[in-house]
This record gives C-alpha cells, structure tokens and sequence, in this order.
C-alpha cells in the first residue's frame, strides 16, 4: 500500500512542502542528493491553528540521543523550527497560537546530503487542511538509482 508523504526542505530559511506519493532511494535537489539517515525523530503530531488546519508537526525528542543534536542544528538553520521544553516544532506557517494534535504517526524518514542539508519525509496519517500552500517550484526529484 503506497501512502503519500510531505517532503519538506529549507529554501531561504523558510520551509518548502510537496507531496510525494513514494519514498525513493535518493532525492536529487539543486543542493545534491539527498539520501536517508540513520537518525529517526520518533512518532510525529501535528500541529494545529484554531480552525484546525495543519500548521506544521511536533515531535517528542529527548536530550540523550544523537537526534537531540540533529534537531539543535535544525532550529540554528530557521526561525520555522523551535526547540523547546523536550519539543521539535515544525512550522509551515507560523502562528502565535497553536495545538499540538496527538497522532503518533510513525514513519519520518530524515534524508541528507554531503553539506548537512536535510529534507524530512512526514507521512500522511490524516494531515487534513492546510495552513499553507504547497510548492510547485524546485521540487525536489525522485532519484531511484543505488548511486552515491
């Protein structure tokens, strides 16, 4: 059974969103090719405005792990990306209110390239509405080769 996924990367600071209906071995953007990691972020919940769009996601991170470290450099890459009180936040589109919607949905995938970039693959467990528009423009490419 094939389950889309939001692939979300950093341009200018800010987050970019597209959809992917598969899970490649590789994704090849204008940055490199992006390859999955070993790291895992563990169960992910959403993130919610009032109106119950999806605003970004949330993951519960611990301070004894090597993901604690990956979500430090995240949050010094982009005001989108807080991290706070043991929370990996996530936003697509800021908000001075939000909910955090307690999915637990499995299957984060974190894919880097050779210059500590990343790309986060989040799957779609009911995202519903969104908050914010998904970008048609630079998305990433689907590389299904074995080649570094």
């Amino acid at each position: 059974m094939s389950m889309n996924h939001f692939i979300l990367w950093l341009k200018n600071d800010s987050f970019k969103a597209a959809i992917v209906s598969e899970l490649p071995e590789a994704f090849d953007h204008a940055r490199g090719r992006f390859v999955p990691s070993e790291l895992y972020l563990g169960d992910v919940d959403y993130l919610r405005d009032e109106s119950k769009r999806l605003l970004g996601f949330s993951y519960i991170v611990g301070r004894d792990n090597p993901e604690f470290e990956f979500c430090q450099r995240l949050a010094r890459k982009s005001p989108d990306v807080k991290s706070e009180d043991g929370l990996l936040l996530l936003f697509l589109k800021q908000s001075n209110t939000y909910e955090i919607e307690c999915i637990q949905a499995v299957g984060t995938v974190i894919y880097h390239n050779n210059a500590d970039d990343f790309m986060l693959a989040i799957p779609d467990w009911g995202f519903g509405e969104l908050a914010f528009d998904l970008t048609c423009e630079d998305i990433p490419k689907v590389n299904s080769t074995s080649q570094p």
